[in-house]
């Protein structure tokens, strides 16, 4: 119902999409982020409070081919915009995660310039780069669901196999210098 609503909006012209961050204990607006987009919004915005910061992902659709998500962080004072991240078209993005500085998107996309990297990316540089290439068991599509900080380790889990053809069961972890399998195997009722 509301894509086929903002399906509606954007026959009309450009849609702008707000952001807003509200205070749940005051219940007031605290900021506003105007997002022209100038095509069908895709997905609605990927927002997520990361030591101290708010992140906020949102997809816009640029060619038959590729998507491109805007990444922008509000400090409580003002928006800062980053470089976009181009995917091929019909990707989803996920999670968003700070780690030893850098930023990590994940997914199920494959990088648009370099689609032999998929699932996850970091924002090194102000330059996306792939971290990796990642596979699932038989005919599942490899997805990064969900990132975590902990114990100044950035762990990424979901749904894949293999990590650049190594066995990884579903979750791989960065100690900072390098990535590699949690253990043999992650509970669930089909190994995500």
């Amino acid at each position: 119902m509301v894509k086929k609503g903002l399906q509606q909006l954007t026959t009309l012209g450009a849609v702008v999409l707000a952001a807003f961050i509200a205070l749940t204990n005051v219940g007031s607006v605290k900021a506003q982020l105007l997002l022209p987009l100038e095509s069908q919004l895709l997905a609605p915005p990927l927002i997520r409070q990361i030591e101290g910061n708010i992140y906020a992902v949102w997809p816009e659709r640029y060619s038959d081919t590729m998507d491109v998500y805007r990444l922008s962080r509000y400090d409580g004072r003002t928006w800062t915009h980053m470089p976009n991240l181009s995917i091929q078209k019909g990707g989803t993005i996920m999670d968003i995660a700070l780690f030893s500085g850098k930023i990590y998107v994940s997914g199920n996309f494959r990088l648009f310039a370099d689609p032999q990297y998929n699932c996850l990316t970091v924002l090194d540089n102000r330059t996306w780069t792939g971290v990796a290439s990642f596979t699932a068991f038989f005919t599942q599509v490899p997805t990064i669901q969900t990132m975590t900080v902990f114990n100044n380790r950035l762990y990424a889990g979901g749904r894949f196999s293999r990590m650049n053809g190594t066995l990884v069961n579903n979750l791989v972890v960065n100690t900072g210098t390098e990535w590699g399998a949690v253990g043999t195997a992650v509970p669930g009722a089909d190994g995500t």
